[in-house]
């Protein structure tokens, strides 16, 4: 685990990180950076296999969770969320990323071919949001979708958007 230097991972969120990925045993000798910046779309980042990494076997890869810096009461929205939270979005990012290093070369093109479509985009946020709850983070995924709904402002192109991609609550904690 590696965080940039522009923004310092506190305690708390370090231990959000760590207490979700003790749900992927299979990552745990992995590298994966942890990144702050502005994405501009009131997420609260996304989780990433670096491009020339892709031709690479799993065992050599290199992934990035980027953590976005938006505000709400001047604050980082990640910092102020409930611990339950944070670990529901880490825990959410580690499946895309297992779903990554579990991925063979040619897979892996597809998967990206695949995200750039909006119905394969939906399968693999549902197939993220499912993979945390069968490693037992349903209450977590829970709690970030009602902190993401309840405490962070969204235009109405940006509500249809999240009820379409995510699961939410309609599966978090069966």
């Amino acid at each position: 685990f590696r965080s940039n230097n522009s923004l310092s991972l506190n305690h708390d969120l370090m231990q959000s990180f760590e207490t979700a990925r003790q749900g992927y045993p299979e990552l745990e000798h992995i590298t994966i950076r942890v990144v702050f910046h502005d994405m501009g779309d009131r997420y609260f980042g996304n989780a990433l296999l670096l491009v020339p990494w892709v031709l690479l076997k799993p065992e050599k890869r290199r992934y990035v969770i980027n953590v976005d810096t938006f505000k709400t009461n001047g604050m980082n929205a990640i910092d102020q969320a409930p611990f339950d939270a944070q670990v529901g979005f880490f825990a959410h990012e580690l499946a895309h990323i297992y779903e990554y290093h579990t991925a063979d070369r040619l897979h892996l093109t597809w998967l990206g071919i695949e995200y750039m479509v909006r119905s394969g985009r939906t399968q693999h946020e549902h197939f993220a949001d499912e993979e945390a709850i069968r490693r037992g983070f349903g209450h977590q995924i829970l709690a970030k979708t009602e902190y993401i709904w309840a405490e962070i402002e969204h235009d109405e192109a940006s509500k249809r958007m999240r009820k379409k991609f995510y699961l939410g609550d309609r599966k978090s904690t069966r």
